[in-house]
């Protein structure tokens, strides 16, 4: 799961959007074989991930205001706090799910409009229809990203 894990990690920094020479901390809750398993690939994680330090964590905690990745029955904690600036990052999702639900009141507007019904090609009607789901669930991901944020 080596693999996984770096893509997860990998795809954490970049939708909080932390640059790839910012170190981050990983937090490791799981068992002394999955322990022995990231020591013995710590010079990928360092490289591919860039991670800054691992903690080891003796007992099941779950932290909060942190990013959880769970493999089987081990579990990996990225503070958030380590990523970003918490209140620039909330305004920026802010500011993303204004952009967002603009973007679908005019989807959905576009939709509702019988003369674009009537002359526009399937084909486009079919566009915009992708484009307002897509819209939907990323407006989803922001209001549960600025959820997460406010805990």
């Amino acid at each position: 799961y080596l693999f996984e894990l770096i893509k997860q990690l990998r795809q954490l920094r970049n939708q909080y959007q932390v640059a790839y020479q910012k170190p981050i901390p990983l937090f490791v809750e799981g068992n002394e074989e999955a322990n022995e398993f990231i020591r013995g690939n710590l010079q990928y994680l360092e490289k591919f991930c860039n991670i800054g330090e691992i903690i080891y964590l003796k007992q099941k905690s779950a932290m909060k205001k942190a990013i959880a990745i769970v493999f089987h029955e081990v579990s990996f904690y990225v503070p958030l706090g380590s990523l970003i600036d918490e209140d620039a990052e909330l305004m920026r999702l802010e500011k993303v799910q204004a952009d967002l639900e603009a973007e679908i009141k005019r989807a959905k507007g576009l939709l509702a409009n019988p003369g674009f019904l009537g002359k526009a090609p399937k084909e486009k009607i079919e566009q915009e229809k992708q484009k307002l789901a897509l819209y939907e669930r990323r407006l989803l991901e922001t209001i549960n990203n600025i959820k997460e944020l406010t805990k």
